[in-house]
């Protein structure tokens, strides 16, 4: 092999090797653009209607997708390390803004598909890092909470190198059994005195026909 076709062969390679880099080059954000958030909130398919969804606009965003707290959320002790912990910082904040009461940059239900648009009070939206809360839904006897959760204004599409404005979340939560109350009103049914009465009587409360609690009245 000559050493032109040497030196032609290793130009080749060279090339093939930029493009890549040039293909993955991460686009800038958009600053001016306006974001938009759509919350999806269901429970094995089924949407949960009616629940109360708050978000927190907490940090900046750069054009390069590099995030700085606002002032407001800057005065608490929350870093944002090269690879942070996205669940933990959300815990945090929430309890943050639980403590001190914090407004929410905008707030909505979800509706009967389980859905719920931003913005809603605040037009247009900026784009940055917010934090999504919920209050505990009771819907079918069973009780949902939101996972307070982080999500960057605008996203990435997937694997690909392009921000999405117009970003789909779908929300976690924690869920248990709603607790019931029941009401036990015992009437007489006798010519007896009040005096020749039991001072209490035992009630038991059955499911499918085994006893689960007991209580005295």
């Amino acid at each position: 092999m000559t050493k032109k076709r040497i030196c032609r062969i290793l130009l080749c390679l060279m090339i093939f090797a930029l493009l890549p880099v040039q293909a993955n080059a991460i686009d800038r954000i958009d600053l001016s653009k306006d974001v938009h958030l759509t919350i999806h909130f269901t429970h094995e398919g089924q949407p949960l209607p009616g629940a109360h969804l708050q978000i927190y606009k907490v940090a900046e965003i750069s054009e390069r997708g590099e995030f700085a707290f606002t002032a407001q959320y800057a005065a608490y002790p929350v870093l944002l390390p090269s690879e942070p912990d996205w669940a933990a910082i959300a815990n945090t904040l929430d309890a943050y803004i639980q403590m001190d009461q914090l407004q929410p940059t905008d707030a909505g239900v979800t509706d009967e598909n389980g859905v719920v648009y931003f913005p809603r009070v605040r037009k247009p939206m900026e784009p940055g890092l917010y934090l999504i809360t919920g209050d505990t839904l009771t819907y079918n006897d069973m009780c949902f909470t939101p996972v307070p959760t982080l999500i960057a204004l605008p996203n990435r599409e997937g694997d690909s190198h392009h921000w999405d404005y117009d970003v789909q979340v779908n929300l976690k939560y924690t869920f248990r059994t709603a607790p019931v109350d029941y009401k036990v009103l015992k009437t007489w049914e006798d010519d007896c005195a009040e005096a020749d009465r039991p001072a209490s009587i035992k009630i038991n409360l059955l499911k499918d026909g085994q006893v689960i609690d007991t209580v005295t009245l």
